[in-house]
């Protein structure tokens, strides 16, 4: 979380983790807090009488002040929404005592009001463990496939070119005849979810695929050359090879896939400790250098076992290090879900 006070009592934190969430939703439910946040808000125009319609003015940015008073985590720890009642809002009196409910995600910013020292225990700057999101493209002489990657690959596209193989000049001239579509296709989407651009296909292609991308004048294109087939198979393919690694190391995918091999290394070397009580052990004597949990863990332990969450969290904020929310049904979250739900290495 990136955390700078406005003044003593206001803080400006941007969410970029799981982790982050869960702290908002630790100092929201425990403690007394207020959020300012911008919200469109509708003006109901009253009507001159009776039989004269109510009609709505145009929606504005107004900024309010909300006592949060309940919090609610998103299943995947990737939201938090807020409800509560608004005691502050100088440019529309009129919502003053109106309760509402504010979402809040990764990637956002907002601005948190509350004691102090209670701020500086729950908003915790620490070292930023979230890759960022990832828009692949992989084409081959038979088909097309877009992937956007999170936590999980979802698909965007899958094309298919109709021939079974490429037998002359005029057929590979067809083929790359639909590249412009398909990168307009990959940039909107990279575009849309703030993600980096990737680019995988074969040498027979990727010339083409370049000279069209430069035209379009698209900067921070990343691109992997290799024998991929063009579907979802083959993106996979992609997220899995070093090559990825090395070309998207800000990604998300790459921070896991890296991860995984950490953990590997450490069980052959016997210096993975899993399960809440052991964790904490190796995190008191400091010889860790992550922690990893699942989303489906940690919402377990919050209903069962709070408060020692809450001491893992406070201990490694200490120590500047922070703690790793996976989805339990990616690879490294499987992983770690079939050595507990949580684990230090």
């Amino acid at each position: 979380m990136e955390v700078r006070f406005l003044e003593r009592d206001i803080a400006l934190c941007r969410i970029e983790s799981r982790t982050d969430i869960l702290s908002l939703y630790l100092l929201a439910t425990e403690t007394e807090s207020w959020v300012h946040r911008e919200i469109l808000w509708q003006e109901k125009l009253r009507a001159k009488d009776k039989f004269e319609r109510e009609e709505r003015g145009k929606k504005r940015k107004v900024k309010v002040k909300l006592s949060v008073k309940k919090a609610y985590l998103e299943e995947d720890l990737k939201g938090i929404r807020m409800n509560g009642r608004i005691i502050e809002c100088p440019k529309a009196e009129e919502l003053k005592g109106r309760y509402i409910g504010i979402d809040l995600n990764i990637g956002e910013r907002v601005a948190f009001e509350g004691d102090e020292e209670t701020l500086k225990k729950y908003l915790v700057s620490t070292p930023r463990r979230w890759g960022g999101t990832a828009v692949l493209l992989v084409v081959d002489d038979r088909e097309a496939c877009a992937v956007l990657i999170r936590d999980l690959p979802e698909v965007l596209l899958d094309k298919q070119f109709g021939r079974e193989q490429i037998t002359g000049r005029e057929e590979r001239l067809e083929i790359e005849g639909q590249f412009g579509s398909l990168t307009d296709f990959a940039i909107g989407e990279a575009e849309r979810h703030n993600a980096t651009l990737i680019v995988a296909s074969s040498s027979i292609f990727m010339r083409k695929l370049k000279r069209i991308l430069k035209e379009r004048r698209i900067k921070g294109i990343r691109f992997i050359e290799g024998p991929y087939m063009g579907n979802f198979a083959g993106a996979l393919e992609v997220i899995r090879s070093e090559k990825f690694r090395k070309t998207a190391s800000n990604t998300q995918a790459a921070l896991e896939s890296h991860l995984m091999d950490e953990v590997k290394r450490s069980l052959i070397g016997d210096a993975v400790r899993y399960g809440l009580e052991d964790v904490l052990k190796a995190i008191e004597r400091s010889r860790i250098r992550s922690v990893v949990a699942t989303t489906k863990y940690v919402i377990e332990v919050l209903e069962k076992d709070r408060d020692q969450l809450k001491r893992t969290l406070k201990r490694l904020h200490r120590q500047r290090r922070g703690l790793l929310i996976v989805h339990p049904k990616g690879e490294l979250g499987e992983m770690v879900g079939a050595l507990g739900g949580i684990i230090a290495f």
